[in-house]
Order: C-alpha cells, then sequence, then structure tokens
C-alpha cells in the first residue's frame, strides 16, 4: 500500500486511515474503531434519525452489533515480518541463539552522525552502543561522543554502553524504535540540535491535537530565534512551558516525543539556552533533521524540504491525485 510521504504514515492507527484511503491522521482507537474496519456496540446506538455513526475525519462507522463482525487488523514491522520464515523453517531456539533472553534475534541499525562510516549494519540486539560506533568507525576527528539521539521518539542519551537491546533501553528512560542512532560529539551545538528535532516535530505534528500542532510550533519558534542569538528571556520560558503543554490530550505518541526527545536534550545540555542567549556561544542554524535520502562514503543525505515545508499540511491529498512517495 502506498501513502504519503508523511512521518505520521508510520503510525498504526495513522496507516490504518490510509488503507482505507484518508489521510494519515491518527485515531483516537477505544472503543469505536477496532483495526481498518469502523465498528460501534450493541449498548450504543446511532443518533435519532441516522443508522450510522460519523466518527473523526467524517468516516461513517457501522451500525449496531458490527462489533461482532468486524474482521482483526494485525499491523507488524517489515522486519518483525521478515523474521517469520527463519523461525517457522529452524525454530525459536535457532532465533534466540542470538540477542539477549529479553530481546532475541538481530536488528537491522541505522548509524548516521560524528562517526567515520555511516550507514545501516545488521547487528545482534545486546550489542552496546559504544560497540556500534567501533563499528562504525569510531568518532570523526578524533572527537569525544557525548550523547546519541534515537531518531526522534526516544530520550536523548549520555551512556554510551547502554546495549541495543528493548529492556536495556527502557531501563534507560528511552527506547529502540526504528533503531537510528545519530550520534553526536564535543562540537554539535545542543540547542541547535533541540531546534532541529522541534522543528521536524512540530511540523510533522497532523493538527487533529491543538497543543500538539501550536505549542510544538512554538517551541520551535522560539528554540530557532534562541540558537540564531536572537532570541530573549521569554523564548527560554516558553520553551520551558511548552513542552509541559505539548502532549496534552494527545491521541498519538508525537507530543509526547516533543516533550521527552527535546526536553531530554536540553537536559542533558542545561547551559545550552543561556549561552546562547548572552551570546556567549556563535550563531548558528537549527540542525535539519529530517528522512535519510541516503548513504554514502561522504556521509548521510537528508531530505532538504523539511527546511522550507509549510507546518499546515491538512489540506494534503492522498490517492491518485497525490504520486505517493512512502509504502507500507
Amino acid at each position: 500500500v502506498e501513502g504519503p510521504d508523511r512521518y505520521l504514515f508510520g503510525e498504526e492507527t495513522a496507516m490504518l486511515e490510509v488503507l482505507d484511503g484518508r489521510q494519515p491522521m491518527p485515531r483516537v482507537a477505544p472503543p469505536y474503531r477496532h483495526g481498518s474496519v469502523e465498528v460501534v456496540t450493541d449498548q450504543v446506538a446511532p443518533a435519532s434519525g441516522h443508522d450510522s455513526f460519523e466518527g473523526a475525519a467524517d468516516v461513517v462507522m457501522a451500525g449496531t452489533g458490527a462489533g461482532h463482525e468486524a474482521p482483526p487488523t494485525l499491523a507488524n514491522n517489515v522486519e518483525t515480518l521478515a523474521n517469520v520464515p527463519g523461525i517457522i523453517a529452524l525454530g525459536p531456539q535457532w532465533f534466540r541463539q542470538i540477542g539477549t533472553a529479553d530481546s532475541p534475534g538481530t536488528v537491522l541499525a541505522t548509524v548516521t552522525g560524528d562517526v567515520h562510516h555511516p550507514g545501516v549494519c545488521e547487528i545482534p540486539l545486546g550489542l552496546p552502543l559504544e560497540e556500534l560506533v567501533a563499528l562504525a568507525g569510531g568518532p570523526v576527528r578524533g572527537t569525544r561522543l557525548v550523547g546519541v539521539l534515537g531518531g526522534v521518539s526516544n530520550t536523548f542519551l549520555t551512556d554510551l554502553s547502554t546495549p541495543i537491546s528493548y529492556e536495556a533501553m527502557r531501563d534507560a528512560g528511552s527506547g529502540l524504535g526504528s533503531v537510528s542512532f545519530r550520534f553526536v560529539s564535543e562540537e554539535m551545538d545542543p540547542l541547535a540540535l533541540a531546534a532541529g528535532v522541534s522543528r521536524f516535530l512540530a511540523v510533522e505534528s497532523c493538527g487533529q491535537c491543538t497543543p500538539c500542532k501550536l505549542d510544538g510550533l512554538e517551541i520551535a519558534h522560539a528554540l530557532d530565534r534562541l540558537c540564531r542569538n536572537r532570541g530573549t528571556a521569554t523564548d527560554v520560558t516558553t520553551v520551558s512551558v511548552r513542552l509541559g503543554t505539548v502532549a496534552e490530550g494527545a491521541r498519538c505518541g508525537l507530543g509526547r516525543q516533543h516533550e521527552t526527545v527535546v526536553g531530554s536534550i536540553l537536559d542533558a545540555f542545561p547551559e545550552a539556552m543561556d549561552q546562547h542567549l548572552r551570546h556567549e556561544r556563535a550563531a548558528t542554524e537549527p540542525t535539519v533533521i529530517a528522512a535519510t535520502a541516503y548513504i554514502d562514503d561522504e556521509g548521510e543525505r537528508v531530505d532538504q524540504s523539511i527546511v522550507t515545508a509549510e507546518p499546515a499540511w491538512s489540506g494534503l491529498q492522498t490517492g491518485p491525485a497525490n504520486p505517493p512517495a512512502a509504502t507500507a
């Protein structure tokens, strides 16, 4: 199934919306939406004079009793499905020979940032982050790495001895996500990194949840001004306050990502905003955080369209009128 090239197309319920020919708008899952079919329970009847329910995004919901006939919809990552043939052919014990007890098997890890050889490699789960750095040729220019950003959905980590497994990442207050790691060195401007992540998440927010979109944009704009040395004390306050409200009432995880990822970068470098506020650090532009276009011998190339992307994309059309650029 092909769909729009948007970050939220990877969110499970948004993907189900695209399967039904709509925009990648995350659903409020319970209690009347199950899988790819709109249903209601026997205890709830349509409004007087109507045979059906209207859900969000003007979706017609099935009438009373449909919940008993609605087929289940199972959504899995393609990497999960790729493991199934080997497990069926060779058995679960074969699969569990590699990895940890709680995280068996291998994963494809995308490695970018301040390392000599960025790329994609298959690694056993349980491999420490620092060993992944070694596989990627170590830090560039002989600098010291200060942390790693796990995509735009997981807490910034400074402990590179952390094993790459579901349980270890959870215990560290982070997560595996898509197993994409951007390693950053001491030469990085942490505020520029935070501003780049914030802009990406604010632009990719679908706008269904007002705090996620509007508070997210406020955070992004304030961080942008600060890292360019044009900010004020009000911008510092805005970032602090809005990080506490951006996830309110969220129907998917994007608002929470904004709060935790940007907040964790600023927590790791508590002096970052004040340094720019006092012009103690050179003005800089936000780091471009976007989908990886390709990786070659010269490093990672990202989709630069995020730099000029409009934050309001609710008018995006799906289907034949809008040439798809992503596949689920």
